[in-house]
């Protein structure tokens, strides 16, 4: 049965595969258990859980991004410290925080400019109060701001034309009971350290070769990670833009990268497999048929 298209999957997450979720599950084999071994932002995993091809999906990364999908899954989030201002975010340690306010979600830096954080925090507060009584209140620092904005002759449809921090909560609440019968497990420990259950389909998202998006400190071992494909008893099914060693091409397709916060660039996606294994993928593709 075909999936009824949503508007966004998973996490809003810096590198998310959101775009192309449903390509990369219906191009995964069906099994028992998927296993996505750099989670992210969870958009392959929340559309996996919705696919129908899987009754268990685990979502492993080093980040504890999973783990606040999985607490948006189970309805547990918390929204009462939002909005939350510069300095707020500053002093935040709560994972979910800093992933909404902050810029391209990497949990770093600031969602919103110095120029326009008091516009967008009393926007934001006009949607956030909990009575009528706190909502004028916020809508009268509103006025006042977007007044102080126009007296300086500010450009403010760029100033306010995008409240992120509002879009994200929305995709944060919309996750919320939207993922059936899937059974979904986090875990949090380096790729080399998972332990794969035996049988499952295991899918590899790391950081792209060339790309800035990364999690790992000095930056991602790729060399490693090809040894690590070149050593395991099992098919790993690898997202990127290029063929790691050892690997053949299994599908592509053409998107938009929007990675590295420059201008947008058509590439090929790829989905790779280990050379070693690709006749009994293919021959497993065949018999599904």
């Amino acid at each position: 049965m075909k999936m009824k298209r949503r508007k966004a999957y998973g996490l809003p997450y810096m590198g998310s595969k959101n775009r192309i979720a449903e390509w990369v599950v219906g191009a995964l084999p069906a099994n028992d258990t998927l296993v996505d071994l750099f989670a992210g932002g969870c958009a392959v995993t929340h559309c996996a859980m919705l696919s129908g091809k899987f009754n268990r999906v685990i979502a492993n990364d080093i980040s504890d991004a999973p783990e606040v999908f999985a607490d948006a899954v189970n309805g547990n989030i918390d929204l009462s410290g939002f909005p939350l201002t510069r300095d707020e975010f500053k002093e935040s340690t709560d994972t979910l925080s800093r992933l909404v306010y902050s810029f391209g979600n990497d949990q770093r830096y600031y969602i919103y400019s110095s120029e326009r954080e008091d516009v967008c925090i009393a926007a934001e507060r006009m949607m956030y109060g909990a009575t009528v009584a706190d909502r004028y209140a916020a809508y009268k620092v509103f006025i006042r701001a977007l007044s102080s904005h126009l007296q300086c002759g500010d450009n403010l449809d760029r100033k306010v034309s995008r409240l992120q921090a509002i879009e994200a909560v929305a995709r944060l609440q919309d996750i919320h009971g939207a993922c059936p019968e899937a059974e979904l497990e986090t875990s949090r420990c380096d790729y080399r350290d998972f332990d794969a259950p035996a049988g499952s389909t295991v899918y590899a998202d790391p950081p792209y070769n060339g790309t800035r998006i990364s999690q790992y400190g000095g930056g991602f071992d790729y060399d490693a990670f090809e040894d690590w494909l070149a050593e395991v008893d099992f098919p790993v099914f690898v997202s990127e833009y290029t063929c790691p060693r050892g690997c053949v091409e299994i599908a592509s397709r053409g998107s938009l990268s929007l990675a590295d916060h420059s201008n947008s660039t058509r590439v090929v996606e790829g989905l790779f497999v280990q050379e070693r294994f690709y006749d009994s993928v293919m021959a497993g593709d065949r018999d599904a048929e």
